[in-house]
């Protein structure tokens, strides 16, 4: 139900948070005290939170880099996850915030900067990542394998 809450923007996760301050007693607190705190630490949406604590979780993405600003040419964007040795970039749309037509336009401008500049880059959606998570983590962690450079 959270999820659905702050999907919906029917509250933030810093309401809830404040709610959770002034009761003493709560179902499931440790839980949503573990929710809450990855949105405090970074996290935009609860795809990302999601995308992070569930799916790509585990030794193949602890190089992945959350919320990252990169300048790429003058043009200065931020990607939701990139492993810099393996120029891979990761871009999670939900329909909330990527469904109108200037943050599509948005989306491909930045998409067309990653990949001008060297980066591969690999797109999930809500539905992807909640129902099909194994396929994406499979994905990258492919995709990491292939291009990322060799240890020494």
């Amino acid at each position: 139900m959270l999820w659905e809450a702050l999907w919906a923007r029917v509250c933030t996760w810093r309401d809830v948070a404040r709610e959770l301050e002034v009761a003493p007693r709560v179902a499931g607190r440790r839980d949503l005290e573990r929710v809450l705190g990855w949105f405090a630490t970074g996290a935009t949406s609860p795809l990302e939170v999601r995308a992070k604590h569930e799916t790509f979780r585990g030794p193949a993405f602890r190089d992945m880099e959350w919320q990252v600003a990169l300048d790429l040419s003058g043009r200065r964007v931020v990607v939701d996850m990139v492993h810099r040795a393996a120029m891979v970039a990761v871009e999670l749309d939900g329909d909330r915030y990527h469904s109108t037509r200037g943050a599509r336009e948005t989306d491909r401008a930045r998409q067309n900067a990653l990949v001008a500049a060297g980066f591969t880059v690999l797109r999930f959606g809500w539905r992807d990542i909640v129902e099909r998570g194994p396929e994406c983590r499979d994905l990258l962690a492919a995709t990491l394998r292939r291009l990322r450079p060799a240890s020494r």
